[in-house]
């Protein structure tokens, strides 16, 4: 690597760095938005003991009680090899507060214990913490227990305390928006309209709880709201737009014996979005229709996410790659195979992306560019690897070839949200994703390989094809702009201590994918075994 790329890379971080440690600072912002943008960055210990900062001022604030807990049961259970969150410190700490005998600090204590029970997911001791509280009319607490009776499908008693937590003035916002799940899941089409027709309640009920009502009422304003692009931020547009253009330039980098179209690349990436957009009455028909959805339990969430997850995302990933394989002037060589299908792909990771990089999700800009924007490539393209294969190679019937990689596809996709959506144990064993997406990305690289040994437009030489120094220069840029997006959301020391954890968890990944995908060599004429990485 010559010092011009040493210097590209260096660049954008010394650039960042100095933007975000001179222009943007929080100190002088008040504690309250201090700790909010903390939480928002991701950063939930320091945000917690901002919250504990505020609650020694106003120790009888049941918002910022709730804002602490919460933020607490954010961070993550295992926080290092050895070492976990500390619940016993907070569990202690309003167990104390309970017993008080200051009736408004003990309802406090009492409240806080139950809704510490709720992040726990275990309802019943919940509720009974919930019921010890004597003052009825105490915010948040009507709604919480109104949450509990929800879950429990006792939907009666539910409704009567989220009426309640309106009448008193409490969380209007969250006893609206858990009324309107009561009326859509008992059917009562005729209060949930009315609830949708009162201008206090509308602004409160999820676009979401709406889409899931009309789809079970059969009201043809569903599509409307099946259809729709979600909620995004300037930033998030941004940073899925970065993700998006840095992908695509490494495709047209490594397909050196016919350069694409701008508009046949321009037109994938429309189709990948677009088609997209058909995963929400997927998963609407999966989750109100067959009433299956993710539960906890192992063999049913492993199920779920090849069956319904897996088959739903390849589905809709490969569908607009198998429109343009129509078109024999755009898809032309073995290698339009791989690039269309990483193009829909990414189409499709764009789309994603947008709802992921919201306020709270900005931290995870340069992860999903390492991962799940590289397994939705990875994962298309093997598909479209099968029919190339067929094609050029195999003996058998093309749909053969088609239904074995896109199974198998599905299961590598399930098999990684398994382990990255999971609690518990297997939850710990998260690992085993990562060890998933490194195999992706070796096959994805022998594809590639195989795919430019068999160009129609190859001279029938052997060449190295290197990205290697473009994929450090893109990675770092896109590492960059998280470290200054942050910055300029939630102030300097919010940037540098997510700059310190994003290094900690991305670096050893991106060195991975810079190895395997930045040096592909391509011998004319050959095929490497995509399972086994033997000729």
């Amino acid at each position: 690597m010559n010092r011009i790329w040493i210097l590209l890379i260096a660049a954008p971080f010394v650039v960042a760095a100095i933007i975000v440690n001179f222009a943007f600072h929080s100190k002088s912002l008040p504690i309250i938005e201090q700790a909010r943008n903390t939480a928002l960055a991701g950063n939930h210990t320091r945000a917690e003991k901002l919250y504990d900062d505020l609650l020694k001022a106003d120790p009888l604030n049941i918002e910022l009680h709730r804002l602490k807990i919460r933020t607490h049961f954010n961070i993550p259970e295992k926080t290092g090899k050895h070492s976990y969150r500390d619940d016993k410190t907070i569990l202690a700490q309003y167990q104390t507060m309970a017993q008080s005998s200051d009736p408004k600090k003990s309802d406090i204590g009492y409240y806080a214990l139950g809704y510490i029970e709720i992040m726990q997911s275990r309802v019943e001791e919940a509720l009974d913490s919930y019921l010890r509280v004597q003052n009825q009319e105490l915010k948040y607490l009507n709604n919480s227990i109104g949450y509990v009776y929800m879950t429990k499908h006792n939907y009666e008693d539910a409704e009567v305390y989220f009426q309640t937590e309106i009448n008193v003035n409490g969380n209007v916002s969250g006893a609206y928006s858990n009324l309107a799940k009561v009326y859509q899941h008992t059917d009562q089409s005729d209060k949930f309209a009315t609830l949708l027709s009162n201008p206090d309640a509308k602004p409160y009920i999820s676009d979401t709880v709406i889409r899931h009502f009309l789809y079970e009422d059969g009201d043809f304003r569903y599509t409307k709201y099946a259809f729709q692009i979600g909620d995004f931020t300037t930033t998030g547009l941004v940073g899925a737009i970065l993700i998006l253009l840095s992908w695509l330039v490494f495709l047209l980098w490594i397909d050196v014996y016919e350069k694409e179209k701008l508009r046949h690349v321009f037109i994938a990436v429309v189709l990948g979005c677009g088609f997209s957009m058909l995963c929400t009455p997927l998963y609407d028909f999966y989750h109100l229709t067959l009433g299956w959805a993710r539960n906890g339990n192992y063999l049913n969430d492993l199920l779920y996410c090849i069956f319904a997850i897996g088959v739903v995302e390849e589905t809709v990933k490969i569908l607009p790659f198998l429109i343009l394989l129509r078109f024999k002037h755009i898809i032309n060589e073995s290698m339009d195979y791989i690039v269309y299908a990483s193009i829909t792909a990414l189409g499709f990771a764009f789309m994603e992306n947008l709802l992921y990089f919201h306020e709270s999700g900005l931290e995870n800009i340069l992860s999903r560019s390492l991962s799940a924007s590289v397994l939705h490539m990875t994962l298309t393209s093997f598909v479209a690897y099968g029919l190339m294969y067929a094609k050029y190679k195999g003996s058998g019937a093309n749909w053969v070839y088609f239904l074995g990689s896109f199974s198998a596809a599905c299961v590598i996709h399930g098999l990684y949200d398994f382990w990255i959506l999971s609690d518990g144990w297997v939850g710990e064993l998260r690992i085993l994703s990562v060890l998933i997406l490194f195999y992706a990305i070796q096959r994805y690289a022998i594809a590639i390989a195989n795919a430019l040994s068999h160009s129609e437009f190859s001279v029938g030489e052997g060449k190295l094809v290197r990205s290697a120094e473009y994929l450090g220069v893109a990675l770092t840029c896109i590492a960059a702009y998280q470290y200054t997006v942050i910055g300029y959301k939630f102030g300097a020391e919010n940037a540098n201590l997510n700059l310190f954890s994003m290094l900690l968890s991305s670096a050893f990944l991106a060195y991975i994918l810079v190895n395997i995908l930045g040096k592909i060599q391509v011998s004319s004429g050959n095929w490497t075994s995509i399972i086994t990485a033997k000729r």
